[in-house]
């Protein structure tokens, strides 16, 4: 089969690699779409990062590089282990991608994102980024009838989106602050909405990402390149956000969401920050402000409830979707197209098939 194979930083090669076959728990699926996302980025530019590198094999897996990459994909299934009972060749299916030891202390309380053991498809293991790809059957999810393989490859991104509101604990009527208007920014606006959210407002420097998030129903948007959006944010609720949501990665946008915050509310920070900052925890502690830190997603929590939200239409994903590519094209038509065109473009599809 053809797929896209990681062989270090700014090294990936479209190569015939042989076809996979299942464990007795696992399925192969025929990749529909894979997205590309941020961290596979990083891992083009500057990594490898979460991809083990040679002599380094992964706890779980055994892997190192090269790997497939790709950890944004649904498939078809084609093929089952010998122990599988929930699917059958011919369903439609999405993974949660997550890999997990099952025996430590967070996986006993299945707070599964703390494994110290974890790894994820495309990452530790091979990914989506192919023709064909083998999962294990515990991590899948059937998709709705109807929804289309590109709501499906926005799952996963949707599920981070799903755990921020989750643990930020927005319930009905609060007033959300997202800071970030990319893939999951976006989600989460709207995740908050469906949650109950009454207010939602987006921080975002591009014109393009916050007409988008209007368009997504954003109550008011504001550019911080004009001004200070704790300020603004105060003046547009009177106390400030019951919870904010910091999606940026930017430097300065986890204090800022830290500061917007009200007292007594909850900041939840998603974005990977791309450099240290300093950060004064005083107003922390006097407003009693709770903040909570999101690195991944569950496959039975977030994951199952972001293909409800997709396969509902409670969540847009098609708007969010500006570029689909071949698979043959995925180095120059999306990771060095996501270079050069980062500010506008949310979400590249890879569709192994065309």
């Amino acid at each position: 089969m053809k797929a896209a194979v990681y062989h270090g930083q700014r090294d990936i090669r479209i190569e015939s690699v042989p076809d996979p076959t299942p464990g007795p728990n696992d399925l192969v699926l025929k990749v529909g779409v894979c997205g590309i996302c941020g961290t596979d980025l990083e891992e083009y530019t500057i990594g490898p990062l979460f991809i083990p590198d040679k002599g380094k094999p992964h706890p779980l897996t055994g892997k190192t590089l090269p790997v497939v990459m790709g950890h944004e994909f649904s498939g078809e299934v084609v093929e089952v282990g010998s122990g599988v009972t929930r699917f059958k060749p011919g369903d439609r299916v999405g993974p949660d991608i997550l890999l997990t030891c099952g025996e430590c202390y967070w996986c006993k309380r299945h707070q599964l994102a703390l494994c110290p053991n974890q790894g994820a498809l495309g990452l530790a293991g091979d990914g989506g980024l192919a023709e064909y790809c083998v999962v294990p059957e515990f991590m899948c999810i059937p998709l709705p009838n109807g929804m289309s393989w590109a709501a499906a490859a926005v799952a996963e991104p949707t599920s981070v989106a799903v755990r921020a509101v989750r643990r930020g604990q927005v319930t009905v009527g609060e007033k959300v602050a997202i800071f970030g208007g990319g893939a999951i920014g976006q989600l989460a606006a709207q995740a908050s909405r469906v949650a109950g959210a009454s207010e939602v407002y987006v921080v975002e420097p591009q014109a393009n990402r916050r007409a988008l998030a209007e368009q997504f129903g954003a109550t008011a948007t504001f550019d911080p390149k004009t001004g200070d959006p704790v300020e603004w944010l105060f003046e547009q609720t009177g106390i400030g956000p019951d919870v904010t949501i910091e999606a940026a990665g930017a430097p300065v946008a986890a204090p800022a969401a830290i500061d917007a915050v009200r007292p007594g509310g909850r900041a939840v920070i998603v974005g990977i920050p791309t450099g240290s900052v300093e950060f004064n925890f005083l107003q922390v502690v006097k407003g009693e402000k709770n903040v909570h830190g999101v690195i991944s997603h569950v496959y039975d929590e977030d994951y199952k409830n972001a293909i409800w939200l997709l396969g509902e239409g409670r969540i847009q994903a098609e708007p969010l979707i500006t570029r689909r590519i071949a698979l043959d094209d995925v180095v120059t038509g999306g990771f060095d197209w996501l270079l050069n065109h980062q500010s506008d473009t949310l979400k590249i599809i890879v569709e192994p098939g065309a």
